[in-house]
């Protein structure tokens, strides 16, 4: 379950100041824009770790603007439900011909796949930058280079699972979070798969 409170969703806005809170439908809603790049940070036992980090110019910095609701007290899951709301998901998917769910959309209700469930309290901030940021961040890669990023992608299901889970075994504390968060692993992921 995703603990919450407003004074942490202020802090959410010190990132993305176009997300508001909608106290009638209890979700945050509006425009998640960022400005970010994957970079190569090192090499672990042989693979590239990749990180997310902010940039403002150079060809492979991606500055995008998702249209976004996350639900916060969604009854059937653990987690909040995050939605593309623009219909921008939808619309590469019908134009590259590929099922929905491939760019990481549950077809059931049209609510984002944003990778492994972790059975654990975490707050607000840290699923909106650890979860739902790098999730647009692949999704703005993918529409401009129509190609799966650097890090962050997995199988659907229980492969998906096996994959990450091998992926942590591979990095120490101290690296950079596969998630792609830009956090050391230590104050990210870490936290959320015991």
């Amino acid at each position: 379950m995703i603990e919450y409170t407003l004074e942490e969703f202020t802090e959410i806005q010190k990132y993305f100041p176009n997300l508001y809170y909608d106290e009638k439908e209890n979700c945050i809603r509006g425009e998640l824009n960022f400005s970010a790049r994957y970079q190569k940070q090192s090499k672990k036992k042989g693979e590239d770790i990749w990180e997310i980090i902010p940039c403002s110019s150079g060809s492979d910095c991606l500055r995008d603007c998702y249209e976004i609701k996350i639900l916060l007290n969604d009854t059937q899951s653990e987690w909040p439900k995050v939605f593309e709301t623009g219909g921008r998901i939808e619309k590469l998917a019908a134009e590259i011909g590929k099922p929905i769910i491939d760019l990481h959309i549950y077809p059931s209700d049209n609510s984002c796949c944003l990778g492994i469930d972790f059975n654990t309290n975490i707050t607000l901030r840290k699923f909106v930058l650890n979860k739902v940021y790098p999730y647009f961040v692949w999704q703005a890669y993918f529409d401009k280079y129509r190609k799966i990023p650097p890090c962050g992608e997995y199988s659907h299901g229980g492969k998906g699972f096996a994959e990450y889970r091998q992926d942590l075994e591979k990095i120490g504390r101290n690296d950079p979070c596969i998630c792609g968060s830009g956090e050391k692993y230590k104050k990210c992921c870490a936290v959320l798969y015991k």
